[in-house]
């Protein structure tokens, strides 16, 4: 097929040559790259060295998130015991106003907020390993 003096595979080189372009950008960033891989993708391409890559960085990803999960239950735990209740109430009474602005509470929720980001993140990776 002959479009503008160019044939359907020159065309279809000129595509990838812009996207590598876009990918080796040095102002490009992860999402910009994501959404290279997926034209990509979308255009039938396939790569078992990327499909591994990205496998192994949801692994790691997940560990990460995982890491950071522990270290923020273990400052829930302490202030939980300190003021004997569950973060889940303690942070229903908060927000409802119930329970001072202090320092302590304000840091409370801040992790407890951390907390559910968090387990919200460690979602997206569970459906994306399914």
């Amino acid at each position: 097929m002959q479009l503008s003096g160019f044939n359907a595979e020159q065309i279809l080189q000129r595509q990838a040559l812009s996207l590598c372009e876009q990918v080796n950008s040095p102002n490009v960033n992860a999402l910009s790259q994501l959404h290279v891989f997926e034209k990509l993708y979308r255009s039938g391409y396939q790569s078992n060295l990327l499909e591994r890559t990205l496998s192994k960085l949801v692994v790691l990803e997940t560990q990460h998130i995982q890491s950071e999960l522990a270290q923020i239950n273990s400052h829930l735990a302490m202030f939980e015991n300190q003021y004997q209740m569950a973060s889940e109430i303690f942070y229903q009474r908060y927000e409802s106003g119930e329970l001072e602005d202090s320092a302590d509470f304000t840091e409370w929720a801040s992790f407890y907020d951390m907390q559910q980001l968090l387990k919200q993140q460690l979602l997206c990776f569970d459906r994306t390993s399914q």
